[in-house]
């Protein structure tokens, strides 16, 4: 166990200064993801030398920025005296894999996402998830999600939920070619906030919607056209969340392979439906 400004940790996390690690492309690269689970077909990334994997990480710091590339393993199991305790109303099927939150400072870093094996997989009740949580208070919000080789068969992704938040300043999320379910975008401001989605992003839209303060869409191709219908808390796939408080900050959407240079002007909602 990790301490960290008196805040428990189920695990170690690491900074690294090492070039990004090389992209990788599996076979049939073609193929488009389903909301199934079927993430093989996609581009993977190699987690860097000398990060080990962890799971249920929480870091917590009240005055300096959170900063790391984390490498989250659901089939790790950590002892339940070795993690932070729940919130209230909440359950150990709520606890979150990464949280990590800044009260002065940014979020930063690369998450890497390991495969479940099937074995684990199959003895579990309930669908689980990666569920991801980043607030910063007065700075910047920025993850880079990746997956990483399925190296078994029957081995799988977990659907990723993801939630990132910022107070004062913008919001920069990266995720996964593999990405396929709803995002939900929340503003301060329907006129001085901007949202921006990458052209990469806008080619995946399967549906989208804009209203007020609020932008929803899906990414993807949803297995089953039922999968659009009904609530958000049954979804089972993967699912993104973003809310800004600072009329002037920002949102920007991408993939995790996408050169963003040619990216930061242009490509808003407004643009993309005309308004």
């Amino acid at each position: 166990m990790v301490i960290d400004k008196s805040v428990s940790v189920a695990a170690p996390s690491h900074l690294t200064d090492d070039a990004p690690p090389s992209y990788t492309m599996t076979a049939s690269s073609s193929s488009s993801p389903s909301a199934s689970g079927d993430y093989t077909t996609m581009g993977t990334r190699q987690p860097p030398i000398g990060v080990e994997s962890a799971n249920f990480v929480q870091i917590i710091r009240t005055e300096d920025s959170v900063r790391g590339t984390w490498v989250i393993d659901p089939n790790l199991v950590i002892p339940a005296a070795f993690l932070p305790p729940l919130p209230a109303g909440l359950d150990s099927s709520q606890r979150m894999n990464l949280h990590l939150e800044s009260k002065e400072g940014c979020v930063q870093g690369e998450v890497y996402i390991k495969p479940i094996s099937h074995e684990i997989r199959s003895t579990m009740k309930r669908t689980s998830k990666i569920l991801i949580y980043a607030m910063a208070k007065e700075d910047k919000v920025e993850l880079r999600i990746h997956d990483t080789p399925i190296l078994h068969p029957g081995d799988q992704r977990l659907p990723i939920h993801l939630k990132a938040k910022s107070k004062e300043d913008n919001v920069r999320i990266y995720l996964p070619r593999s990405f396929c379910g709803p995002f939900h975008i929340s503003t301060k401001s329907s006129d001085r906030s901007t949202v921006v989605l990458s052209p990469a992003i806008r080619e995946r839209l399967c549906t989208m919607s804009q209203n007020l303060k609020i932008r929803q869409g899906f990414i993807g191709r949803p297995g089953h056209p039922t999968q659009l219908e009904g609530s958000l808390d049954n979804w089972d796939g993967d699912m993104l969340e973003i809310e800004i408080l600072d009329s002037w900050s920002d949102v920007k959407l991408y993939f995790d392979d996408e050169d963003t240079k040619g990216t930061q002007k242009g490509g808003t909602l407004r643009k993309l439906f005309g308004l």
